[in-house]
């Protein structure tokens, strides 16, 4: 008999969006690329810093002395331009079976993301994943990642206690926001990359070969072989 090990066990299911479940790492990149050579910054600067933030998080940060209307001018701009390019943008491998396996047994789930409503649903469809009920966004909460308001939305909009839910992330910044939001954490990708705090979660490389099991009370595991 084969033999599963056992990740997490929660109520309702949290997922970051880029880099989590789909991966649009190219357009990101690009587009950061073409903003920071127009602004004289450095570009592998503001890819380390953007990653799980707001796109005007970012870019008031590398650009204080604007103003406030300058930097939603800006991110406004990005968000466009992100909208218009959907080309590359893929599924994480296993994430397409995975999440028929929620729809499958009923499990409540949310995507909390730092992209727009308008490009979140943009790029889950172009990956070919389902738009879930509750989608929560920077037009919903008042503070972005790495601050929790985003997951505790979340997991009131489902109904179910923070403690009771299960986040999926892959980046520090969200990582963190999960923590504080005080859900169990799945770290999606490679763990190496981050913090003795976070590598102490567990993580998988993506989502090929997870399983989902309803206990029969409300509460679902999520395991690997």
């Amino acid at each position: 008999m084969s033999r599963t090990h056992l990740l997490a066990t929660g109520r309702a299911f949290l997922f970051d969006m880029d880099g989590t479940i789909l991966d649009s790492n190219a357009i990101v990149e690009k587009l950061w690329r073409v903003f920071a050579k127009r602004h004289n910054l450095d570009a592998d600067d503001i890819l380390s810093f953007s990653h799980g933030r707001p796109s005007i998080t970012t870019i008031a940060h590398f650009l204080p002395d604007l103003s406030a209307d300058e930097h939603q001018h800006l991110s406004d701009e990005r968000t466009a331009e992100e909208i218009r390019i959907t080309s590359g943008i893929v599924a994480i491998p296993g994430a397409v079976a995975f999440f028929q396996q929620l729809d499958q047994l009923g499990v409540p789930y949310a995507v909390v993301t730092s992209a727009t409503a308008d490009l979140a649903r943009t790029r889950i469809v172009a990956a070919g994943l389902p738009i879930p009920d509750v989608l929560v966004t920077p037009e919903t909460i008042t503070q972005g990642k790495p601050n929790p308001e985003g997951y505790l939305t979340a997991a009131s909009q489902l109904g179910v206690a923070p403690s009771q839910t299960v986040v999926f992330e892959d980046a520090d910044a969200g990582i963190t926001a999960g923590i504080a939001a005080g859900a169990q954490v799945v770290v999606v990708g490679s763990a190496a990359q981050h913090d003795d705090c976070i590598q102490a979660h567990p993580h998988i490389p993506d989502f090929r070969g997870v399983t989902v099991d309803a206990l029969g009370d409300g509460t679902f595991t999520v395991a690997i072989p």
